[in-house]
């Protein structure tokens, strides 16, 4: 018997009665999982606000619901108490004003009550069990009101799941209550889909979907939570309505092999994946368009964000030797396709927005058409290791000539910035000439500021032999700038030397260590030592001030 599926109104109604918490046991006195065997569907319609008990706060599951009690359970079932409005009474013994009128309209319209063949709707006989399951399937669209009563609805009924745990006699408050959570049950999507585990919000399963957007789960009565359920790939059923009836996670490979003790290879130019030992892998699986690839960014200590990214922006992978920008933590397949992975990058969400610093080093890290850089800089008072954006056949940062070139010409002062992803999107060499900010200014240290707000640089002084000599204006070309209050301190192991277009030139062997506002050295020309610094100057609320200080000790 094909069955079917209802759609419009009543399922949208249906998607916005599930958002509920989830139960708890015990919701009337005389129904306990040890006295009843519905205890679990009356709990869970009780909390939803389906079912009512009595002003004694018992249920009594072996009474009977009246034909009228049953439509409005049915419309809160379905409908969440969406009323049709009365305009005219729906049986001539259904007046307009009884308290169940809109409940028995919205069922007529539904096409669930047809009323019986002396025209009346006969509102406080009690419900019979074949009355029950032909308005639960018509009105949950599981079946239309074409089959043949009782038997066709009773056959129906069964073959949707509404009879399990119903005896075949009788039909009870408790009853009702077990076929009610069963057609909820049967609505429930039966494939099972892949989604990541964002941990719980307010007693809801917050998941990351392979669209990027995110899906809130209510966990159905009984159903027991795994203890870790942020960053983890689940295997889940739910119902259309946002009712999460099954949840595994599906962080092995069929193999039986957590990816994430294996070295890990992948190809963005065969899109391989190999897990294992490169020369015998124990999985080889194809990564292909419709796989989804969940990245993570960040670490405990910055803060762990998750994104889905698209399989061309996945770098290059190779655990067995040379350098790793990206790891899989986890990867589901079938039959030689993965299905799904979680991966692993450098970059942290927590660090959105714009920073200045040193570009210490640089590398490039895939090159199939797009290419990432991975960078090592020291900003924000801290050693930052970061994947740029992915490009496709253009340069994202150099003004001219290639990516490759500007980003790898050696340590230089930068402006970049951290998108939404976690990756560098923005990235700028800082000049020392010019009036423009951002820019790097340097100096011989003269002055700290007793309250630790302002540096005082003179540039009056000229380098000989590796020496700084002052000038006769050594004291007079002096320029105080106010520091930041978050600015950060480094130590430079090393002598400065200019470079090419006023950019900073460091020997690669100069140490550069994140210190404090207290090392930054002050100078004593007439005593003969001179300390240098590099500020990097922007303008913030309208004052230039230093938003990093390199103080070299060379």
């Amino acid at each position: 018997m094909k069955l079917l599926r209802k759609t419009g109104a009543a399922a949208l109604a249906l998607l916005l009665l599930l958002l509920a918490a989830p139960v708890s046991a015990g919701a009337f006195s005389d129904v306990t999982q040890e006295t009843s065997p519905y205890a679990q569907a009356i709990d869970a319609l009780y909390e939803q606000g389906v079912i009512e008990g009595y002003p004694d706060g018992t249920y009594r599951p072996e009474q009977s619901y009246t034909r009228e009690e049953f439509a409005q359970l049915l419309n809160k079932l379905l409908a969440a108490e969406q009323e049709t409005a009365v305009e005219q009474a729906p049986f001539p013994d259904v007046e307009q004003g009884r308290w169940s009128a809109p409940a028995i309209a919205w069922a007529v319209q539904a096409g669930a009550i047809e009323g019986r063949d002396d025209g009346l709707f006969w509102p406080q006989d009690t419900v019979s069990l074949p009355e029950a399951a032909k308005m639960l399937l018509v009105a949950s669209g599981l079946a239309d009101n074409s089959l043949s009563f009782p038997n066709g609805y009773l056959e129906a009924a069964r073959e949707a799941g509404l009879m399990e745990g119903v005896p075949q006699e009788g039909c009870t408050r408790g009853s009702v209550a077990q076929m009610a959570w069963n057609t909820l049950r049967s609505l429930a999507s039966e494939e099972q889909r892949l989604a990541l585990g964002l941990g719980m919000q307010n007693g809801k399963l917050s998941l990351l979907q392979a669209d990027g957007s995110k899906l809130l789960l209510t966990p159905a009565p009984g159903l027991s939570m795994p203890e870790k359920t942020v960053g983890v790939l689940f295997s889940y059923t739910a119902t259309e309505g946002g009712m999460l009836l099954s949840l595994t996670p599906a962080a092995r490979l069929e193999t039986g092999i957590d990816a994430s003790q294996l070295a890990t290879q992948f190809s963005n130019i065969s899109y391989e994946l190999r897990l294992g030992n490169p020369d015998s892998p124990e999985v080889t699986a194809k990564v292909t368009e419709d796989t989804v690839v969940y990245q993570m960014i960040g670490t405990q200590d910055t803060g762990i964000g998750y994104t889905v990214i698209d399989r061309d922006d996945l770098p290059m992978i190779n655990g067995g030797s040379g350098v790793s920008t990206c790891r899989v933590l986890t990867c589901v397949q079938e039959d030689g396709v993965v299905r799904a992975m979680l991966v692993s990058a450098p970059g942290d969400l927590s660090m959105t927005g714009v920073y200045y610093g040193l570009l210490d080093s640089a590398s490039m890290v895939s090159d199939n058409g797009k290419s990432r850089y991975l960078l090592n800089v020291l900003a924000a008072g801290q050693e930052m290791t970061l994947l740029t954006e992915a490009s496709s056949g253009r340069d994202l940062f150099a003004p001219q000539g290639s990516d490759e070139d500007y980003l790898m010409a050696g340590r230089s002062y930068v402006r970049f910035r951290i998108g939404q992803d976690g990756a560098v999107d923005q990235l700028v060499k800082l000049s020392q000439s010019g009036q423009d900010t951002p820019r790097w200014v340097r100096g011989v240290v003269t002055a700290l500021p007793g309250d630790g707000k302002g540096i005082s640089l003179s540039q009056g002084y000229t380098v000989q032999d590796g020496t700084v000599v002052p000038g006769e204006d050594f004291y007079s070309d002096i320029t105080v700038y106010p520091m930041h209050e978050q600015a950060a301190v480094y130590t430079v192991d090393a002598f400065p030397q200019d470079g090419e277009d006023g950019l900073l030139a460091l020997d690669d062997a100069a140490g550069v260590s994140i210190a404090s506002a207290e090392s930054i050295g002050v100078s004593d020309a007439d005593g003969g030592s001179c300390y240098v610094a590099d500020l990097l100057l922007n303008t913030i609320d309208g004052e230039l001030c230093a938003v990093a200080v390199f103080s070299y000790l060379g």
